[in-house]
């Protein structure tokens, strides 16, 4: 009797010692399949990454890089969305479920992006982000799409000047005094006339770095001293004053546009155009 309970009892053991292995191994094994999942999800920018509304999505992004989420929507609802992402420069893009570029935003530093898309059409909205960053390693951000809600007067104003001022955002990223004033009659659109007079600023500080504009006199001057140091008397010798005035007002910012005007001006004057 005794081998027998011994036999019994070594049985017993292993069986437990094997079902603890095996609780063991399952309990190791599952998280490396979540975090596996996880870093998959955020690699593999190019796939469409479904968010549901009233829900949040982290995630991180290396320079120049895209992440595209999903989010479904019906018709007569406003589809609202932020971007906490810290100074992370980003545009964000909303196409439309039949592909239509709805909005695009360009975002300055430490800027919390919040856009609104009034859901005309039901549908899967897409939300693409992308690094502008040059060179970086990966970057958090976190994308937040709000339960959606009826669309009201007051909201469809709202996404209506938010709309507005995208144009602004990407006009105001080259940091050109010619699209900075295209930015400022964007905000001013949007009844943003504090942004509008941080753009004037901006072009005041870019103005004082740029060479002085040449005045119509000093074009004029410069035109027909290069018509009499060329010796030129008619419009075949346009290529020659043109030069030769660039020459004269070097250093300075003409209009290219006006020094044509009045070279041809003064030529045909002096020669007609033979």
């Amino acid at each position: 009797m005794l081998p027998v309970k011994i036999s019994l009892n070594l049985h017993g053991l292993c069986s437990i010692v094997l079902v603890c292995l095996c609780l063991t191994v399952l309990f190791v094994l599952s998280p490396v399949r979540q975090s596996t999942s996880l870093e998959t999800e955020n690699s593999a920018s190019d796939e469409l990454i479904q968010v549901d509304p009233g829900k949040s999505r982290r995630g991180d992004i290396t320079a120049g890089a895209k992440s595209v989420f999903g989010v479904s929507a019906s018709a007569g609802t406003l589809l609202r969305f932020s971007i906490d992402k810290g100074d992370l420069a980003l545009t964000t893009i909303v196409y439309g479920p039949k592909g239509a570029k709805l909005v695009e935003h360009v975002s300055e530093d430490f800027e919390v992006v919040e856009l609104s898309v009034p859901v005309d059409v039901s549908g899967s909205y897409r939300i693409e982000i992308e690094s502008r960053e040059k060179a970086d390693g990966p970057r958090p951000y976190e994308i937040t799409v709000d339960a959606l809600t009826p669309i009201t007067l007051a909201g469809r104003k709202d996404s209506e000047a938010r709309q507005a001022m995208a144009p602004a955002g990407a006009l105001r990223a080259t940091w050109k005094a010619a699209s900075l004033r295209q930015a400022i009659e964007q905000y001013e659109k949007a009844g943003r006339n504090d942004l509008a007079d941080k753009e004037q600023a901006e072009i005041t500080v870019i103005e004082s770095y740029l060479p002085q504009p040449a005045t119509e006199a000093e074009i004029q001057q410069a035109v027909s001293a290069a018509i009499a140091e060329t010796g030129a008397s008619s419009m075949k010798d346009m290529g020659k004053v043109m030069k030769a005035t660039q020459t004269a007002l070097a250093g300075k910012n003409a209009d290219g546009k006006l020094v044509s005007e009045i070279v041809k001006t003064k030529l045909s004057a002096a020669g007609g155009t033979q």
